[in-house]
Formats: structure tokens, sequence, C-alpha cells
């Protein structure tokens, strides 16, 4: 059975407030002291009133696992707890830890906030802390910003650590650590020296080590007519949380040292958080696709004529070519925690090279487009380590994640074989599936943003996604939508159990857009919409029933963290002009 561990009939635990790798009884069982309590699975201790990264626990199931205030049936009564000033949109999941609140904003400001009122204990500016390292700052800087959007890591309740890039442009990919008291840089290491580097992925941390992938802005920069495309390869990091020391750098591709125009390029790793997987001391990534393939792979493919699934075992044998068996895009990555050594690679789909220079219809800049051009159905989320278990079959370990395409893939991970998959909505360049999902172990809660507007017909072809009412007080579900989507499927085989259309509308009129990675706690799942009000919805996990909504005032791009019955939201997203700008990190309380 793929990912089995252990049946449910002779499953034995570790003893009560105890943990261990995998949550099955081993010799690894450690107790957890106080502040931290055990999970539900047993897997791993966590403290109940922080929110420690993006994705919520190492496994990145956004899941607010010991969450007891927040309840079905007080979601839809929340209030306004307080609401703070920054300067710009915030599109990270709030950091919670030690009573204090830390997120970047798109305007380039760091900030530390009183977890209780909202009050600013500290801002800092990126620019600030690039200068303080010697490093000449943009001349465009006053238009794009050297900024982070990532949710940072605490650690030793000492240090804030997160990375940076320059908005649209990218670049300046430096890993920062700052001083939680104060927010004073005490160390800063470059990540990448790439023109266009940047770290998107915000950073897990696991015994003093930060892990964490680097991305790029390439893919957006080659519509440049005077840009040579590409160089840029992806790679995940394992760093000195302490120090900033490198520690390992695995690349997502190989470097053939023929020039950027005859090169693999891309596969970078750009969504939410790593997972940890201590019981196999593994890291879990999800790559992206290529920017550009060598020009004899390009050739090679060219002659099959189109693409077809006829032809995919020729075209297996054309993405070979100059060392194309080094080359991991849109892929899932198992990574040796100790040494970033590939363990297993687990590609989804074939050759998908794509960059903006597709859209372009001058021929000058279109010269960066990749002769086989790709949909660009990247991984733009990392997976989830889940655990579900059926009566009579036992538990078994899987991992989860979304893609670009709309399709959610289910992997053991022991060995990356595809246990099921499963099409979650419609595709497209800015999903389908994009900044992260949620897991409590029975369901796994995608939102898929549904780019193009593409119809979702429930009553034909999609009625498989099994819509509910999306309207307080309606009894019926929609017909049809052409906007974004909450969709819930069964972990244990992929089954789609209901779908959620967002209801709101955009500003030219359709059903809107919903970007924002999902958070559940308790039985309730929050979905936002990236209408110009922000509406956050929150729904019954078991069924996806409306219980509530609130407008955060901006479109919203921010998945929420949650902690001891106060959610936690930043408001606002404009990157690629999809959304409304915001200027508030808001709580709302029981």
């Amino acid at each position: 059975m793929p990912g089995h561990y252990m049946k449910k009939t002779s499953c034995t635990r570790c003893p009560k407030n105890h943990a261990s790798p995998g949550g099955s009884k081993t010799t690894a069982c450690t107790k957890c002291l106080a502040p931290f309590t055990a999970n539900p699975d047993q897997s791993e201790c966590i403290d109940r009133l922080a929110w420690s990264h993006w994705g919520g626990d190492l496994s990145n199931r956004r899941w607010s696992q010991v969450e007891k205030k927040l309840t079905v049936a007080k979601a839809g009564k929340l209030k306004v707890k307080w609401e703070a000033d920054v300067a710009g949109s915030t599109s990270a999941t709030p950091t919670i830890h030690n009573g204090f609140l830390y997120v970047p904003d798109w305007e380039g400001n760091v900030f530390c906030l009183k977890a209780a009122t909202g009050e600013v204990v500290w801002s800092k500016q990126v620019k600030d802390y690039i200068s303080q390292l010697g490093v000449p700052l943009p001349a465009n800087l006053g238009v794009f910003p050297l900024i982070s959007r990532n949710s940072p890591v605490i650690y030793n309740n000492e240090l804030v650590i997160l990375g940076t890039m320059q908005a649209v442009y990218g670049g300046y990919a430096f890993w920062l650590a700052l001083r939680a008291s104060d927010g004073a840089l005490v160390w800063g290491k470059q990540a990448d020296t790439n023109i266009a580097a940047t770290i998107t992925q915000s950073p897990t941390l696991y015994e003093g080590v930060i892990y964490t992938g680097i991305s790029s802005l390439e893919e957006n920069v080659a519509s440049r007519q005077a840009h040579v495309c590409c160089s840029f390869r992806g790679s995940a990091a394992a760093v000195d949380a302490r120090t900033g020391d490198l520690l390992w750098q695995t690349f997502t591709a190989p470097d053939i040292g023929r020039g950027a125009n005859d090169s693999w390029a891309g596969a970078s790793i750009w969504g939410s958080s790593p997972v940890v997987d201590r019981q196999r001391g593994q890291i879990i990534v999800a790559t992206a696709n290529n920017y550009r393939m060598p020009l004899d792979v390009e050739a090679c493919l060219l002659a099959l004529g189109p693409l077809t699934v006829a032809n995919s075992p020729q075209q297996k044998v054309c993405m070979q070519l100059s060392r194309g068996n080094e080359n991991h895009h849109n892929s899932i990555l198992a990574l040796d925690m100790k040494t970033g050594a590939i363990k297993w690679a687990t590609p989804v789909d074939g050759p998908d090279a794509w960059n903006a220079a597709c859209l372009s219809s001058n021929p000058a800049v279109r010269d960066n487009c990749p002769a086989v051009e790709g949909p660009d159905f990247a991984f733009g989320q990392a997976p989830m380590l889940v655990t579900p278990c059926k009566p009579g079959k036992g538990c078994k370990q899987l991992l989860i994640v979304g893609q670009k395409s709309g399709i959610v893939w289910a992997l053991d991970p022991n060995d990356g074989s595809i246990a099921w998959n499963q099409r979650a909505g419609p595709g497209g360049l800015i999903g389908g599936l994009m900044w992260g999902s949620a897991s409590d172990n029975k369901l796994v809660y995608v939102s898929n943003n549904n780019m193009y507007n593409t119809k979702v017909d429930f009553q034909g072809a999609d009625a498989y996604l099994k819509p509910v009412p999306n309207v307080k007080g309606e009894k019926v579900a929609p017909a049809s939508t052409n906007g974004g989507l909450c969709v819930a499927l069964d972990a244990w085989d992929g089954t789609v159990r209901w779908t959620f259309a967002n209801p709101m509308l955009d500003q030219a009129g359709r059903n809107a857009k919903s970007l924002a990675a999902i958070t559940v706690a308790n039985g309730v799942l929050t979905y936002a919409s990236m209408d110009p009000t922000g509406r956050l919805f929150m729904l019954r996990a078991t069924d996806g029933k409306l219980l509530g909504s609130y407008d955060l005032g901006a479109s919203s791009a921010c998945g929420p963290s949650i902690v001891d019955g106060v959610l936690y939201s930043g408001t606002g997203y404009t990157n690629f002009a999809l959304g409304t700008a915001g200027t508030k990190v808001i709580a709302l309380t029981v």
C-alpha cells in the first residue's frame, strides 16, 4: 500500500503528551515540555500559542491542531480585535511567537507588532538591511522596492529570519536574521547571485537549520528585449540559523556550460514552505517549470511534431539529452536533511518550458520564448505530509500537493511513487492551485484561482466537484461559476467531497479569483477572495457549509494564522495587477 507505515489494529502510540517522528511508538518518543504540547498525530511538539512559520507545522499542513476557542458555532460571529496600519499590502501569513506578530509588507518593511493589541513594537526597511551589508542599492528602488514576502521563522527566541528580493525585477536574494527585540540586523547572506534571483518560499526551521527554496523573476525579465534568456537554476538550501552559513545547496537543473540561450534554466522552488520529514530524514519541496531548454532538446522535441500522449515515450528520450536526467522541472523532490542529496524525484508531466516572452507579439522579444512552448504548470506550493486513516485499513502517510494545472497529487514519501491524483478545477498561468493548501488529515483543502475565468459547469462535466451553497441563506448550490474555487478532497484517495465557489465579483464583474493559502482549525476553514473587499469566508470543514464571512477591506492573498481564538490576516495584493492594495493587518477574535 503506498505510503503505508502502520496498521490500525496494531498501532501503538507514544505516551500521552509525547511525540515521535511519524507519530508511531518508537525509541524516539520525546516528552513535550511546556509551553509545548503534542499534536494530535503525536508527531511533533507544538506551542499552542504560536504559529511558527508559513505552513504552521513541520508537515506544512496549515492546520491549527490544538485550537479550541474558534469553533464551528463561533466562526460566523467573530469581532475585530484590532487593526494595525502598515505601509503596503501584506500577503505573507503572519508569524506569531511569544506574544508578538512578525510580518513584511510589499512596500519593503518588516513589522513586529504586539499580538494582543496590534501596537507596533518596531518596523524596519529591507533596503536598510541590504545597505548595511555593503551592497549597492538599485537605481529604480523608488519604483520597485526591496521587499520580503516570507513568513519569518524565529530561532531560539532571538532571531527573526526571512528572505528578500526586489519587487518585479528580482535579484537581491538574501537571507536576513534580525534581532527579535528591536529588529537590528544580526547577519545577512546572499542566497544566489543571479540578477533575478529571489527568495519567495518561506523558510522552515528545524533543530537550528533553515530550509528554503530559491526562485527568480527571470521568467518575467525574459520579456525584456535586451535580456538574453535564461541563466537561473532553481535550488534548495540549508542554512545555519545562528550564523547564516550555507550547509548545503542542491540545484534542480544542471549547468551544461553552453550559454544562456542554450541551457536548462528555471525549475525554481517558490511556494509555501518545505516539509521536514523527520521520520525519513528528508526535506520535501516541489519545483516549477523550465524557462528554457537546451537547443538539442528543443530540436529533438520539434522533430516529433505535436506533443501527444502517443509520443510521450519519445519525449522522455529527448528530455534526457544534455544531462536532462538532472533537470527536475514540475517535480516533487525528497532531499537528505544532512547533505541535500536527492533521495528521489518525481516529475508529474512532460516538457514544460515557458517564460513571459511567450506573451509578446514583438518578434525580437519572442526570441526568448522556448521553441517548444509549455503551459507553465509549475508547482506554486510545497507538498504537505498528511496522515489519513480508514477504519479497517489502518493509516498511511502521503505527500499531497496542488499544481497550477489544477491537479492535486499524492505520493508515497518513501519512494515518491504516485498514490493518486485528482483534478480540482481549471489550470492556468497563475493557477490553478497556487500558494498553499491545508489538511486536517481527513480532508485536503485547496484553493483554485481559475486565472482564465474558465466556466466550471457544476451540472455538466464538472459535477464531480460537488458544489455546495455559497450564499448565506441559500439552500441551492450554483449551477456554474467562472471564478475561484475551494475544493475539499478525501486525503485517503483524492475523492472530491465538496466545492465552495467564490460568489464575489471582481472589478470586471466576473466571479472573483482566490489566491490565498487556506487555513484549517478545529473544524473551521478559511477561504479568502481576491475581490476588492477581500471577503474572507469561514466554512465548515466537513461539508463546506458557509458559517460567516468578513470584509478585510482589500483583495486578500494572505492565508491567515490562527492562534488561541484569534485569526490574524494581512490585506491587499496587486502583484500581476490581480487585485487591490491594502494597508492593514487585522485580528479577528471569537
